[in-house]
């Protein structure tokens, strides 16, 4: 019954997140038959017949893409990279189409009135039309340059924790980071060996990985728990496990063979680590669907008057974690956003509708959490505005 009870809470939790997605991929669909509409009208001498079968295409290759999105596809596919890249491909052209639709109708509505009285003819109204197919390819140069660079731009993130009345011998630790890795298609061994690297290079008292080690059970968990072992820590290699980890269904499975590995996950549990004569004491939690009381079971894993650090998948449960007394909590989750447009000085991205803690460091009545943007991808290969990251956190005395 409890098993039931989880499942549904995930599948809800499931909805809440991807309403988006599975609200816009039904107009995405819509699109394709609106563009080969306006193609048909802009090009009347184009063979009709080969407009409809690429309209055709598209529309399945978008509904493909939508149905992939579910959690079961997996299960009926297993790991095949070529799907995954089909899926892919499917949410990029649903996603470029249906913001060059819009750019074009944006146009078509408000400035081609304008630009077509006599002051604006000639070539003036050239560099105008220039203008309009620029910004209406701009969605898909911008997807191929977040698909093809940003993605792989992995950068280690420093920030200082300043806490106050920090034991002395605490002051200086160093927390490396991992999180939201993904591994599979679109994150091979190359990748995860090379943020390995990163996180090792910092030289960190502990290091943290904090779930969604995969995106779908079929995806290659053992290789990426293999890869782990090479994280170095004096103090050792602690996590907590994703919702991916529950999709997955490998919850237990992933504890057990990360332990053989060196990877001790925490699943509502505490560890002491001592540091000198001061010890910091460190739980894990798995990740806490919305809809669901948060951190039910963490309180007591609270150590008072100690130093607390709390590792929590999704972040939005920081109101509670610091109204509870976790000094800091490391979390990932949101990707920091993956795919940012700025506009009029605010970023706006997916993750802000589910949770104010998007990317990097918050304070809240003394408590703090830091956000990390992660390693991989879900759903579209590709970062814009939000490259990779290791994060590399110093805790300060102040």
């Amino acid at each position: 019954m409890e098993d039931d009870r989880v499942e549904t809470g995930l599948n809800m939790d499931f909805l809440r997140r991807h309403f988006l997605e599975l609200l816009a991929a039904p107009l995405l669909v819509w699109v394709q038959w609106l563009w080969v509409r306006r193609l048909a009208a802009a090009f009347p001498g184009f063979p009709p017949r080969l407009l409809r079968l690429a309209g055709v295409a598209a529309v399945g290759l978008v509904s493909f893409a939508a149905l992939m999105l579910l959690p079961w596809s997996s299960r009926l596919f297993g790991y095949a990279p070529p799907v995954e890249w089909l899926k892919a491909a499917g949410i990029g052209w649903g996603v470029v189409s249906g913001a060059a639709w819009m750019v074009d109708l944006a146009w078509r509505r408000w400035l081609a009135p304008r630009t077509m009285v006599p002051p604006l003819a000639g070539r003036r109204q050239l560099l105008l039309q220039a203008g309009r197919l620029a910004a209406t390819g701009a969605p898909a140069m911008a997807l191929g340059y977040g698909t093809f660079v940003e993605r792989f731009r992995f950068r280690a993130v420093e920030q200082k924790i300043r806490v106050k009345g920090l034991p002395k011998d605490l002051d200086g630790l160093r927390l490396a980071q991992i999180t939201d890795i993904h591994f599979g298609a679109f994150f091979t061994r190359r990748d995860l060996d090379y943020a390995v690297d990163l996180a090792n290079a910092a030289n960190p008292h502990l290091t943290l990985v904090t779930g969604d080690f995969i995106s779908v059970h079929s995806d290659p968990l053992d290789d990426c728990l293999e890869r782990l072992r090479r994280l170095r820590a004096s103090a050792g290699v602690w996590g907590c496990l994703g919702n991916h980890e529950i999709v997955a269904r490998c919850e237990d499975y992933a504890t057990l063979r990360a332990s053989e590995q060196g990877l001790r996950i925490l699943r509502g549990e505490r560890a002491a680590v001592r540091f000198g004569n001061a010890t910091l004491h460190l739980a894990g939690v798995d990740y806490q669907p919305k809809g669901r009381p948060y951190l039910k079971a963490a309180a007591h894993l609270l150590q008072p008057l100690q130093f607390n650090v709390l590792l929590s998948h999704n972040p939005d449960v920081f109101g509670v974690a610091a109204a509870q007394g976790w000094d800091l909590t490391v979390a990932g989750h949101t990707h920091g956003g993956q795919i940012n447009v700025e506009m009029l000085g605010m970023r706006a991205n997916v993750a802000r509708f589910y949770t104010p803690y998007v990317y990097g460091h918050y304070e809240k009545e003394g408590r703090q959490i830091y956000v990390s943007r992660g390693l991989g991808t879900v759903g579209l290969p590709s970062r814009i505005g939000a490259p990779p990251e290791v994060s590399l956190l110093t805790l300060c005395a102040t």
